[in-house]
């Protein structure tokens, strides 16, 4: 199994929105991803590229605003330090690490996620509905009002996020947490249970 986070040590050039020539823009299909593979993307770059569907390979994204953009798929990809507010994941997401990114109302709907970590990241939001994940995990990270709804969970590690305010905590079927996360959860069980719960 490869580790996503060897991509912290890769040397990749800088991304040049130049060097995509007139003839490639122009046999560009408008509806199909632009493929970018082993580039080092920063916010300039990334800027360059807002409105256009994108497949990444290889990549390290760095300190970008990815708000409201569209990967068709995403591998092999560390983003670091990236704010991603409505950025929708289609197809796959798969060997991935994000890295001090803040990730808020993403959609990650009925894709397939595999060797995924959260790290250091905070999750707002965003909806997993209908995805199949597969080894996650979420180190330092807080996560709230996520959905699971209708998931595939397989080896998925929640028990080293610092926050866990799911929206819906029966969608964890399949997740690992630890004891000291129960309470976090109990709460909300009660509550979508019709339990009235007090201060005593």
């Amino acid at each position: 199994m490869a580790d996503p986070r060897v991509l912290l040590n890769t040397q990749l050039d800088a991304f040049d929105i130049a060097s995509i020539s007139e003839v490639e823009r122009a046999q560009f299909d408008e509806h199909e991803p632009l493929v970018l593979e082993g580039l080092r993307l920063d916010d300039s770059a990334a800027q360059h590229l807002s409105g256009v569907p994108l497949q990444v390979s290889g990549c390290v994204v760095e300190n970008c605003d990815l708000s409201v953009f569209e990967f068709h798929g995403v591998r092999d990809t560390l983003f670091l330090g990236c704010k991603l507010r409505g950025t929708r994941f289609a197809t796959f997401v798969r060997d991935v690490v994000f890295d001090r990114s803040q990730l808020t109302e993403c959609r990650f709907r009925m894709a397939m996620l595999q060797r995924v970590v959260f790290e250091r990241s905070h999750l707002v939001g965003c909806d997993f509905y209908g995805s199949e994940l597969s080894i996650l995990s979420f180190p330092g990270t807080k996560i709230e009002g996520v959905g699971f709804d209708r998931c595939a969970l397989n080896d998925v590690d929640l028990t080293q996020a610092t926050d866990l305010l799911i929206g819906d905590p029966r969608t964890l079927r399949g997740a690992a947490l630890c004891e000291t996360q129960v309470p976090l959860i109990a709460a909300r069980l009660a509550e979508l249970s019709g339990i009235e719960v007090r201060d005593c």
